[in-house]
């Protein structure tokens, strides 16, 4: 197998994003701390540190993300998208793990 064929199947790490859609209502959340905002694009949860520029993505959705919401202690984000059957909902039990290495 040649360098080219591994790679075909191989998902793509995102790096960094710019923008914001705006498309979703309420979609763009100041989190508790008063550093991170946390905002959908596209099929992706984008969480950026407002200080550092840094941003982590929670990713697993199919379709576009139609809601986000952060939790008023900060520890939770839940995110949904629509799909054919209704309603889909992903959640992040803590974000202590994504929130830590954007601080740093």
């Amino acid at each position: 197998m040649s360098a080219d064929e591994s790679k075909e199947g191989a998902p793509l790490n995102l790096a960094g994003v710019i923008g914001f859609e705006g498309s979703v209502p309420n979609g763009f959340t100041a989190h508790p701390d008063g550093t991170h905002v946390v905002y959908p694009l596209g099929s992706t949860v984008v969480i950026k540190n407002t200080k550092t520029n840094k941003q982590a993505f929670l990713q697993g959705h199919t379709d576009r993300v139609s809601c986000v919401s952060v939790s008023k202690d900060g520890r939770y984000i839940a995110s949904g998208q629509v799909t054919a059957m209704g309603f889909k909902v992903r959640s992040l039990a803590s974000v202590a793990c994504v929130l830590l290495p954007l601080a740093q």
